[in-house]
């Protein structure tokens, strides 16, 4: 009878998934091994939201995450974003970076929820939704603490103009909660000596995001400015599934009731 059940719901939740998501869903299941897809796949987004936190070298100076989501990216991704705040003026000065103190990464659904929702070992690579590949690691340890290792590198020539090519974030994730978010960044130089123009990867950028308190809860919508935050996965396939206006209004008229 349990079993019955299980595939009766099982059947009820895959008719109300798009044919891409029941792909999505099937090739999920293939790659990593996941009997129950739909129990991952409709998993509430338990550590989306938006962080504060202070810099770890920077003195009172503030760092923020947030998952956020945008109508002009293509559907069903989103990004997880990290900004640190400069602590001075000076600092980043003599890097002409337009990334230095932030890293977007982009992920879609089910790289998010095996990355921050599962207790697999993870090692996973793709390519986001603008320049950037990606290649994540992620673990639990025995403490109950999930490290997620992300790298990123650019999919264009690294050759000038400068910008940065490299990053890594260390996210610490324990009882769906982000913890904290180390961050590097490298930029590529050119040095001039005696055998000729030689370039080398130079680190630009190095701190860690202790995270004081989660200040909202979901995933961002921004078109011009914030939308609404989705809460629930429901809400989350009805407005990455397009990536529209219209579909974001929909999700806060919802959240308005």
């Amino acid at each position: 009878m349990n079993t019955l059940k299980l595939t009766l719901v099982s059947a009820l939740v895959l008719t109300h998934l798009s044919a891409a998501n029941v792909e999505r869903s099937q090739v999920f299941q293939k790659l990593y091994g996941v009997s129950d897809t739909t129990g991952i796949m409709t998993t509430k987004m338990a550590a989306m939201g938006a962080y504060e936190g202070l810099r770890e070298k920077a003195g009172n100076v503030q760092a923020t995450i947030d998952f956020q989501a945008y109508t002009f990216t293509r559907p069903n991704y989103f990004q997880m974003h990290t900004y640190f705040t400069p602590k001075n003026n000076k600092e980043g000065k003599n890097v002409p970076h337009a990334d230095l103190f932030m890293m977007s990464v982009d992920m879609d659904l089910e790289t998010y929820q095996l990355l921050f929702e599962s207790d697999v070992e993870v090692n996973k690579k793709w390519t986001g939704s603008v320049v950037y590949q990606f290649e994540a690691t992620a673990k639990t340890n025995q403490d109950g603490r999930r490290e997620i290792v992300i790298s990123q590198q650019t999919t264009v020539n690294d050759e000038d103009p400068v910008v940065t090519r490299k990053g890594k974030a260390t996210i610490e994730v324990k009882n769906s909660s982000i913890l904290s978010v180390s961050m590097q960044k490298w930029a590529r130089r050119s040095i001039l000596n005696p055998i000729g123009l030689v370039k080398r990867w130079d680190k630009v950028f190095d701190d860690k995001l202790i995270v004081s308190k989660r200040v909202k809860t979901g995933l961002a919508l921004r078109d011009e400015g914030e939308v609404t935050r989705a809460i629930n996965v429901e809400q989350i396939y009805q407005a990455l599934s397009t990536q529209k206006p219209a579909d974001y209004q929909a999700v806060a008229k919802q959240n308005r009731k």
